[in-house]
């Protein structure tokens, strides 16, 4: 019974030692801490509406330590790491934190957003990126599995919270001549853009991830350049024209360029013009709280406080995280305690005439990165990929 047993030890022993090769050590350290950090993070976003940056600096020192200790286990297994993977480990890290700054110069998230996601591509070992991955920003595939969830959300609370006639209104809006114009002109002149970029970071471009792509470009230019959108298309447009002309007169071409100018409407349509009518809902100026973010424009004007409403992609970082804007009560800015008292006291005074004042409800973002984070580990790769391909396996 004894030799029985310890056989039964030597086998578990001997299993689990295949299981840790089988996993690899990196998985074994990181994973649990990210556990950790998405409990954590995802707490004190819901609660406090911050992410601490100690948590984010703990995770990135931790898994500089989980990589050091990783080389000294195959050092004493008689084996050593290998370079390539360290040299890959630090440049998705490079891009992680570089695109992280990206989307906070597009106001689409906040800079603890942007510095929580360079823990997870940190902690997130490369090897869990089996397919479609990109030599060196393979933590894209994180992004399109956090926003993928958002996406979702977004389309349930559509139909659920909207009239149908606002979205009648809202297509109205969003097919604006000036607006497909502008909108045809920047696809013709920066889609090459994005094939430079996916060229040059191994990203496979499909169909979706280019038309994000271009989304994304198109934000940084009316967010963060703040330029006049239709005249730098008109000459990125006039390049593409004269550089490009042999394959633009192609029907191929043509072709896809009508699927991606669909595709982008139906998104600026969604995500902008449905999504901040989804997210918004009015309360009295009363009940009005410091860190609420307007769904609204306020200007003083002829000693008046006119409300107006206006859309603008700064509404995405609204619903997600506290955005302070330098400019009072304007660009969709979380109200401080001085804003909150200016409005009521202009509303008492009969200055602000409205009731009502639109505000915009607000997610945790941390959450949706951490389930994010939970996907990549389980599909290891593109979520939506990864449905593509399942449903065509049953088709």
């Amino acid at each position: 019974m004894y030799l029985n047993l310890m056989e039964r030890f030597k086998s578990w022993l001997s299993g689990m030692r295949m299981e840790m090769v089988l996993l690899g050590y990196l998985d074994i350290l990181n994973i649990p801490a990210l556990l950790m950090l998405g409990v954590v993070t995802s707490y004190q976003d819901f609660k406090e509406g911050k992410i601490r940056n100690k948590w984010i600096i703990i995770s990135v020192l931790y898994s500089f330590f989980s990589l050091g200790l990783t080389a000294l286990l195959l050092e004493l297994g008689g084996s050593t790491i290998n370079p390539v993977y360290v040299k890959g480990f630090f440049v998705n890290l490079g891009f992680s934190l570089g695109f992280g700054v990206f989307l906070w110069m597009c106001k689409l998230w906040s800079a603890g957003d942007a510095k929580l996601f360079v823990a997870y591509a940190a902690l997130i070992p490369l090897s869990t990126y089996r397919w479609q991955v990109s030599p060196l920003f393979p933590s894209y595939i994180l992004l399109i599995n956090t926003f993928t969830p958002i996406f979702v959300f977004l389309l349930v609370r559509m139909l659920f919270s909207l009239k149908p006639k606002m979205f009648l209104d809202e297509l109205k809006r969003s097919l604006n001549p000036k607006i497909v114009l502008s909108f045809a002109l920047f696809i013709f002149g920066f889609s090459v853009i994005g094939s430079l970029f996916f060229r040059f970071t191994g990203i496979q471009p499909n169909f979706v991830v280019m038309i994000l792509f271009l989304f994304l470009v198109m934000i940084f230019f009316t967010n963060a350049v703040k330029v006049d959108l239709l005249k730098v298309s008109v000459v990125f447009a006039v390049l593409r024209l004269v550089l490009d002309f042999r394959q633009v007169i192609t029907l191929l071409y043509w072709e896809q360029f009508a699927l991606q100018f669909a595709a982008f409407i139906a998104l600026q349509y969604i995500v902008l013009n449905l999504g901040s009518r989804a997210f918004s809902r009015p309360i009295y100026v009363e009940e009005l709280k410091p860190g609420m973010c307007l769904a609204q424009d306020v200007s003083e004007e002829k000693d008046e406080l006119r409300q107006s409403s206006t859309v603008s992609y700064s509404y995405l970082q609204s619903i997600f995280q506290n955005f302070r804007s330098k400019s009072i009560l304007s660009d969709y800015s979380c109200l401080s305690v001085e804003d909150v008292e200016k409005l009521k006291k202009g509303h008492s005074e009969s200055r602000l005439k409205s009731h009502l004042i639109l505000i915009y409800d607000k997610l945790s973002f941390a959450a949706f990165m951490f389930a994010g984070a939970i996907v990549t580990i389980i599909v290891q790769g593109d979520l939506i990929a990864a449905i593509r391909l399942a449903v065509e396996r049953f088709i």
